[in-house]
């Protein structure tokens, strides 16, 4: 397996690789996700519980851009930590996504089992159909990795977004209409999120999941609850494009990590934003119940 070689100290490794660019080089900032499919089974009573480690780096030397999330019992995950870079369109920039399946403490590599890596250039992802390549996973002899499925390799897939420079956030002020009777002894104690879609040029986009942006509190024994204001920026709702689709969903909440699905409406901010305009209220109709909502938008909210 490649080394990854940051110098002494991570601030070494990355003045190292940021020195060798001229100021003057054109950029852009790019959002990467990371999915992987067939991956190997180290698990005896289970499957796999993979987690992605990302560097970015000129070829030889690299920094670690951050670990994705663990996703339990899942050989074909879709991970929704993403990772930001500078794209340089002058320079050769490498990505490095390492896979490990993670039991007991992740913060100890060296002892997990290691499911392969991939090193990518960054201008051949931008430059992909979909903006997304697929790649087989090398062991540390550099050798292809048999997934779960022996015949097949097992694939690391990444996919680039040009991320939007929009700096405008949206308030929500949400309440719900008419929620349905969930707890037998009970009403309904909901609660909601705001969800991300993946972008319609990504070829993964259905076999992905929504992200999760915002998740609100729960308003215990009640059908028409009032939720806390909340503003989220624009470039993580939907990267700045306001025809692109995101979700609200709704719960009932039953105890510590155990609630209910109650429904979901799929919605952009264009329609959101032609309602706010005109000064009325955006009503969402969630399976059989409907929130009602005042979207404000703020400009050059830094915080």
């Amino acid at each position: 397996m490649q080394k990854v070689t940051v110098g002494k100290g991570p601030k070494k490794g990355i003045q190292k690789i940021i020195t060798n660019r001229s100021m003057d080089s054109p950029k852009t900032t790019v959002t990467l996700s990371i999915s992987a499919r067939n991956l190997a089974d180290k698990d005896t009573f289970s499957v796999s519980d993979p987690m992605a480690v990302v560097y970015l780096g000129d070829g030889k030397n690299f920094v670690k851009l951050g670990t994705t999330e663990q996703i339990e019992n899942d050989l074909n995950p879709s991970f929704k930590k993403t990772f930001t870079a500078e794209y340089y369109f002058e320079q050769q920039q490498y990505i490095k996504v390492e896979l490990y399946d993670i039991d007991g403490d992740e913060k100890d590599l060296s002892g997990q089992d290691f499911l392969g890596f991939a090193t990518v250039n960054l201008a051949s992802i931008v430059s992909a159909p979909g903006c997304t390549v697929q790649e087989k996973l090398l062991d540390k002899n550099l050798t292809p990795m048999a997934g779960k499925n022996k015949r097949l390799a097992s694939l690391v897939i990444i996919h680039a977004e040009e991320t939007s420079l929009n700096s405008e956030h949206v308030k929500f002020t949400l309440k719900g209409v008419k929620f349905p009777k969930m707890d037998f002894f009970g009403t309904c104690d909901p609660f909601i999120q705001i969800l991300k879609l993946p972008a319609a040029n990504n070829p993964n986009a259905l076999l992905t999941e929504p992200t999760k942006l915002y998740e609100s509190e729960v308003i215990k024994d009640t059908y028409t609850p009032v939720f806390k204001p909340f503003t989220l920026p624009v470039v993580s709702i939907c990267n700045g494009d306001y025809d692109r689709p995101f979700l609200l969903r709704a719960f009932d909440w039953d105890g510590k990590e155990d609630f209910e699905y109650i429904g979901e409406a799929q919605t952009t901010l264009r329609e959101l934003s032609t309602a706010s305009r005109e000064g009325k209220q955006s009503r969402l109709v969630l399976k059989h119940i409907k929130v009602d909502g005042k979207f404000n938008w703020i400009r050059d909210q830094k915080n």
